[in-house]
């Protein structure tokens, strides 16, 4: 009795701890409670829940220990794949090269064994809190745990005990797959908990099954993620027949002239099926191939079948390639009505050989019978039921996985046939067959009531019976029984795939609109049991682009000034002076043009889009002006984007703005470039009180004699660019002079004076250099920040409220930042240079002394707080 008190004592405690730690829900709960589908089930986490002390208890009394690996990374090592890390982070994506890896040891039970090791994993998913991934390989033919090469990562990366259970099916039917299994790990003495450990692709994982040392064949992702990187989608790298094929272990290769042979005819043969010269029977062992699709459309497992996860091995002996399974990710599974292999090209191209198709549908069978209450039914129970051991130390909530979705899948595959399976779908389901909701209906609020939209997501005609209004002090014209009138009302049934055909119901209200609801009963035909449903607040269809698109007809007609010239998509603006009483919004592609001595006077609500090149040409003399209407009457400011070809912009001034406002279209910029390459030579920006008195977004640019004067908040603000600053002014700023984020700028000879906060802000991974700057009378004259780097060069910088050259982390996903200052004078600062713990400041080769420094207490209420 005491040992389970003690037992529910400690429970109690380690469940306090986890939440006071700020595991939180997405870091701690939810991962423990998905299903195979990847959804966290109500149901299932309220059970999860319940059962979890009974089964913490038993994982930590039984007495089955994981085994323990402590890593131990000097701290120069550790710093580097901090960076890293902090480099991963700031870009969405782990891109690896070959000298991320560092040494280290690692000590299992009483051995030691060297080891390399560097960050692993694409996304950053595998770099979340302080489990993570790693890639590890032994030095001096030494092992740990039987493996040369292999991985470790947070168990929830890969779905926890359901990776394990997909590479036994493989197993099973005789693919070959990596071992994987979980242990607790400690690194530089702290323990980080289980991690998941996986083979990696070497000779060891093949003759541990049974086959003879060879090549291991992939297609190469560099340009899939580059591209990814650089856009946020892989666009036209997409594809396997683009992907250079390549091996794992070049270096032990090209040492080795019977796999340089191996090599040579493996590429060889894998080229051939991709160019389509070959078919794939003749250059896969059919049998495991097939057994290997079949295996990930049994578990949904839509991950190991794109192009760039298959790991391909040559048997040297029948000369034929085999597929390595792994990867299964089962915490992301494929949901459509689909075959999944006949979504990813290469995967269809294997089925297209009857030979493949044959063998995937003997293995579908196969799997059907062994799901069914046969061996591999009750191996992989075993299995799964070692693993939670396990796992419930740490994760009690996990909860063991739910088989009869699996054996349903392969009993339903079991009707796929050769001449089908391209258009294999789910058996549709009934009208008697319970549905999760029967109804979609939207409540969308407008200025005097309320738009109910009403559609049957099924295939059969659902019959509203009901619908009534909710909420205190609604008013409206109801029914005697409170019910709203038109009802019941039979909406049409929607065909699978096709768009909802949507009813509309328009409800008056004169009175409580803010808190209306709406509830109602409804019944599927063939059914006969109502089924509640309320609706939810939406927002009405857009019947138009979010941003307005003009003609040239529309211009011309509202603004007099504007006329057209030799070139068809180009406008200009006449000489002289115009008052402009509402927007300028020129179509996609048009061109704009203003000579020298033309004023625009602008509206309060009146604002310039140019959606193509702009050509402004002012003179000295005869400068090109946009100013207010009236002077007490701020103008909104200007936009030129997605232009297609450089802008540029001669003695242009424009005053008095206060931020880019079109309806609900609001920019930070009172004058902003976005994807448009701008030259501004001898302009000036002044008197703005937007955020940004000059905003240039993805883009190139050049800023020759510009001055910025007279701002509430920041001069000029750079992001994602690339450009330089020459000469020019910065004066009586309200927040920074210059502030880049994510951009490469060069600055020469440019004064700042009077500055509230920083003259140069350099933050969020940029890189900035500097020469000749005049620095007077500011709040801090350089800061980098957030993995930013900085060198500045021959500048003075006078007086200085704080300090005058900072280094610090304000955003902690990114890391350390640096500056670098040669042959600078300071005259007088409160501090000469600050550089926080982990940042870097060096004045004429000598390092600045690292300090504690509180950039969030800075920044929350400090002199660098925003105005």
């Amino acid at each position: 009795m005491m040992l389970f008190t003690l037992a529910v004592v400690a429970f109690l405690a380690w469940s306090a701890l986890q939440f006071s730690i700020g595991f939180g829900f997405r870091d701690f709960i939810r991962p423990t409670l998905q299903s195979l589908t990847g959804r966290t089930q109500l149901s299932a986490s309220i059970d999860a829940i319940r059962r979890a002390p009974g089964r913490w208890l038993r994982a930590n009394l039984d007495g089955l220990e994981p085994e323990k690996l402590r890593i131990d990374i000097k701290f120069k090592n550790l710093h580097k794949i901090h960076q890293k890390r902090e480099e991963a982070l700031a870009q969405g994506l782990l891109v690896t090269r070959a000298d991320d890896m560092v040494p280290a040891q690692i000590r299992h039970r009483d051995r030691t064994v060297r080891v390399k090791l560097r960050l692993k994993g694409d996304l950053t998913d595998h770099l979340e809190g302080d489990k993570w991934s790693f890639r590890i390989k032994t030095r001096g033919g030494e092992a740990v745990l039987g493996m040369r090469r292999f991985s470790i990562q947070a168990p929830h990366t890969r779905g926890f005990q359901g990776e394990p259970l997909f590479l036994e099916t493989l197993r099973w039917l005789g693919v070959l797959a990596p071992r994987y299994f979980f242990v607790e790990v400690e690194v530089n003495g702290r323990d980080i908990g289980l991690m998941a450990l996986e083979e990696h692709f070497d000779k060891v994982l093949l003759e541990s099954q049974g086959r003879r040392e060879s090549v291991i064949l992939k297609f190469d992702e560099s340009n899939f993620w580059e591209q990814y990187r650089l856009s946020g989608e892989h666009g036209a790298f997409d594809n396997f027949q683009l992907a250079p094929i390549n091996a794992f272990g070049m270096g032990i290769i090209e040492k080795s002239p019977d796999l340089q042979r191996d090599l040579a005819k493996a590429r060889s043969l894998l080229r051939g099926f991709v160019s389509g010269a070959l078919p794939a029977s003749d250059v896969f062992d059919e049998k495991l191939l097939g057994r290997f699709l079949a295996a990930c459309e049994v578990w949904r497992a839509f991950h190991p079948c794109r192009w760039h996860n298959l790991r391909l091995y040559f048997n040297p002996i029948d000369q034929e390639l085999e597929p390595i399974g792994f990867d299964g990710n089962l915490q992301t599974t494929w949901l459509e009505p689909t075959l999944l292999t006949m979504q990813e090209p290469i995967t269809r191209a294997f089925l297209n050989d009857p030979a493949v198709a044959e063998a995937f549908i003997e293995a579908l069978h196969e799997l059907a019978d062994g799901l069914g209450g046969g061996e591999l039914l009750a191996q992989l129970r075993e299995l799964e039921d070692a693993n939670l051991r396990i796992l419930h130390q740490e994760f009690p909530l996990r909860a063991p996985i739910d088989f009869t979705a699996v054996q349903h899948r392969a009993f339903e595959l079991k009707n796929v046939t050769p001449d089908h399976l391209a258009d294999l779908t789910r058996p549709p389901l009934s009208a008697t067959s319970p549905y999760g909701a029967v109804v979609v209906a939207n409540l969308i609020r407008q200025d005097a009531g309320v738009m109910l939209e009403l559609a049957s997501p099924l295939p059969w005609p659902v019959t509203v019976e009901e619908v009534r209004l909710t909420g205190e002090g609604v008013e409206t014209e109801l029914t005697p029984d409170g019910t709203l009138p038109g009802f019941p009302r039979v909406l049409p049934a929607t065909s699978h795939g096709a768009a909802p055909d949507w009813q509309r119901v328009w409800i008056p209200v004169t009175a409580g609109l803010d808190g209306v609801g709406i509830e109602g009963s409804a019944r599927v035909k063939g059914q006969n049991q109502s089924r509640a449903f309320t609706a939810q607040a939406y927002d009405p269809i857009a019947t138009q682009p979010p941003l307005p698109e003009g003609t040239i007809e529309d211009a011309l007609k509202r603004h007099p000034f504007l006329s057209r010239t030799d070139d068809p998509k180009v406008l200009k603006v006449r000489k002289g002076s115009w008052p402009v009483k509402e927007p300028i919004v020129l179509p996609t592609g048009i061109a704009l043009r203003i000579g020298a001595g033309t004023k625009l006077r602008f509206a309060p609500q009146a604002v310039l889009v140019v959606r193509g090149p702009t050509t402004f040409e002012g003179t000295e003399r005869e400068p090109i002006e946009f100013d207010p209407l009236r002077p007490e009457e701020p103008w909104p400011g200007l936009i030129v984007l997605n232009a297609g070809s450089p802008s540029s912009w001669t003695h242009v001034q424009v005053r008095n703005t206060r931020g880019f406002v079109l309806d609900d279209w609001v920019l930070t910029g009172a004058t902003s470039f976005y994807r448009s390459d701008v030259t501004l030579t001898h302009c000036r920006f002044e008197q703005s009180t937007a955020e940004d008195a000059l905003n240039i977004i993805n883009s190139e640019f050049v800023l020759d004699d510009v001055s910025i004067v007279d701002t509430a908040s920041d001069g000029f603000d750079g992001d994602f660019s690339r450009g330089e600053v020459r000469g020019g002014r910065f004066a009586r700023i309200g927040g920074d002079g210059i502030d880049v984020s994510g951009s490469t700028v060069q600055v020469s000879g440019t004064r700042f004076e009077d500055i509230q906060d920083k003259a140069i802000s350099i933050g969020e991974g940029s890189t900035l250099e500097a020469t000749g700057l005049e620095i007077d009378r500011v709040g801090t004259a350089i800061v980098a920040k957030d993995r930013s780097e900085g060198t500045i060069r021959a500048s003075q910088i006078g007086t200085v409220r704080f300090a005058a050259l900072m280094a610090y982390v304000k955003k902690p996903e990114y890391g350390p930042a640096s500056l670098t200052i040669e042959d600078v004078s300071v005259g007088s600062a409160q501090q000469l240079a600050v550089a926080q713990f982990g940042s870097r400041i060096s004045i004429d080769g000598e390092l600045v002394t690292e300090q504690e420094f509180d950039a969030e207490a800075a920044y929350d209420g400090g002199y660098m707080t925003k105005k």
